[in-house]
């Protein structure tokens, strides 16, 4: 018997994130939900690199500036002209059993970082027409299991 739970994410309409795991409720028949709405942050634009070409806004020392409250209830409308949008969240403190990121929806680019460390790619992030919608519609990708309280990091191209 195979058992997975799904904590979801609803990005601006068209991104389904969550996490799949399986713990020791599986065989009580029941799923638990957790929902990860709140805590949201965005900014459009690019990241500016450091001095070792990581990407500033992906790693977990960056000040708040330049972040704005992302509320799902009332998506953004500033995107004017740009090609990349970031989000981020601080995940809950919880224990989470072989956790999966689940992106549904996503028929552009997107990268997802975990503490500033790279943990999925999905497309190519340049601004090119040949790279848009080049992916399937839904991916998983495998995570570290000490997600706790960690942020997590989506950039996207659209």
């Amino acid at each position: 018997m195979f058992c997975l739970v799904k904590t979801y994410i609803r990005v601006i309409g068209f991104i389904a994130i969550g996490f799949l795991f399986a713990p020791n409720v599986c065989g009580q028949g029941t799923a638990l939900t957790q929902d990860l709405t709140d805590g949201w942050q965005y900014r459009w634009g690019d990241s500016p690199a450091d001095e070792t070409g990581k990407l500033v806004w992906a790693s977990e020392g960056f000040s708040d500036s330049g972040w704005r409250a992302f509320s799902f209830s009332d998506l953004p409308s500033d995107r004017q002209s740009h090609e990349f949008m970031w989000m981020r969240v601080r995940l809950p403190a919880e224990e989470w059993v072989n956790p999966v990121l689940f992106m549904e929806d996503l028929l552009v680019a997107a990268e997802g970082y975990l503490d500033g460390k790279k943990i999925s790619e999905i497309g190519t992030l340049h601004p090119s027409a040949e790279n848009k919608y080049r992916t399937v519609s839904w991916h998983l990708v495998p995570l570290p299991v000490d997600l706790s309280e960690k942020i997590l990091v989506l950039r996207f191209y659209s």
